[in-house]
């Protein structure tokens, strides 16, 4: 989460330099394990859990395929043209 005065001028720039910008934080792996431990607590009580990461892993997989897939066909189509 970022918090910004103008968001208009944050939309505008590149997402890589957006991600420059910002601070990420210390490792994970790198915290106090009773950090780590509430942290990880705390996200399973909203059911955020290795459950979902593996969940949305196989969901922007099947997507990115299916983007792939219709790139091709589209790319057929126009050489096809």
């Amino acid at each position: 989460m970022n918090v910004v005065d103008d968001v208009s001028s944050v939309k505008a720039l590149h997402r890589f330099e957006r991600q420059i910008k910002g601070y990420p934080g210390p490792d994970f792996s790198t915290l106090d394990e009773r950090i780590q431990t509430s942290l990880t607590e705390y996200l399973e009580g909203y059911g955020i859990n290795e459950h979902l990461a593996a969940f949305v892993e196989c969901m922007s997989l099947d997507k990115d395929q299916r983007l792939y897939m219709k790139w091709l066909s589209n790319l057929k189509d126009f050489i096809n043209q």
